[in-house]
Formats: C-alpha cells, sequence, structure tokens
C-alpha cells in the first residue's frame, strides 16, 4: 500500500502503563506547529492463571521493530531524529497515523501498525472480520 508521508521530527518516545493498567507506548511528532501521537497500541493482555497482566509476544516485537526502524538499542536515542508519518491516502488533517519511515539518509526503514496486526492476529477471527470490512469499503487489497 502507498502512504501519503508527512515529515516531521520525535519530540517524544515512550513505554509507559496508562490509566487502564495497559501496557502502551507513543511516538509524538512536531510537525513545526502542530504535533500528533503514534502508538496507544496494547503491549501486554491479561492472564488469568496469574491473575496480572503480562507481556505478549505481539508487543515485544513491536518494540524490537521500532528500535530496529532507527537503527537504535535504546529508546530514548529516537527523540530528535527526524521521521515521515505515514498516513493512508489521502490524507486529512489529524487522519490517523499508520506507521513510521526513516528518511532514505537514515535507513529508509519502514514500520506499519496494519502489517505488524496482521503478521500477529491474521488467522484470528476478529480480524479476518475487519480485514473484509476494509475490503468491501476499499481501504485494504485482498
Amino acid at each position: 500500500m502507498e502512504y501519503e508521508k508527512k515529515l516531521g521530527k520525535i519530540k517524544s518516545a515512550e513505554f509507559f502503563i496508562e490509566d487502564h493498567g495497559i501496557l502502551t507506548f507513543f511516538l509524538t511528532f512536531d510537525f513545526g506547529g502542530s504535533c500528533q501521537g503514534f502508538g496507544g497500541y496494547t503491549l501486554d493482555s491479561w492472564d488469568k492463571k496469574k491473575d496480572r497482566r503480562v507481556g505478549t509476544a505481539f508487543g515485544m516485537d513491536l518494540i524490537l521493530k521500532l528500535l530496529n526502524t532507527f537503527g537504535v538499542d535504546r529508546l530514548d536515542r529516537i527523540v530528535g531524529r527526524t521521521c515521515f508519518a505515514l498516513y493512508e491516502q489521502p490524507y486529512r488533517w489529524n487522519d490517523t497515523i499508520k506507521g513510521i519511515e526513516t528518511p532514505k539518509f537514515d535507513g529508509g526503514k519502514q514500520f506499519v501498525i496494519d502489517e505488524h496486526v496482521e503478521e500477529w492476529c491474521g488467522d484470528e477471527d476478529w480480524f479476518k472480520e475487519e480485514r473484509a470490512k476494509k475490503i468491501a469499503a476499499g481501504k485494504a487489497k485482498r
């Protein structure tokens, strides 16, 4: 899929437990006059046996992909980096950021959240139903 790109600078990069107790992450883009976040995806799940939230392979792989996209070994080294925010076409103001891409001079690597979700959840019924809706709406390829 082709994406519209908007160039910005990473203002902050953080993993944290949000107010519902869910482990998540956010990268905040500074676009020079406006800012927007990428993230908010669940990186853990509830384990009934342990009676607590536990990390997931989905979440760990997402963290590794973020670090690898920027070619860093620590999250704080992402801050201040120039990066493209990727949007579904056509871009409209305040659309959801679908992924990130480093500029060619900085590796040109791309991470797209929908591809990550499909990799880890593609066989699950809820994912198949959502995918069918997107295909019917012309927002995904068959």
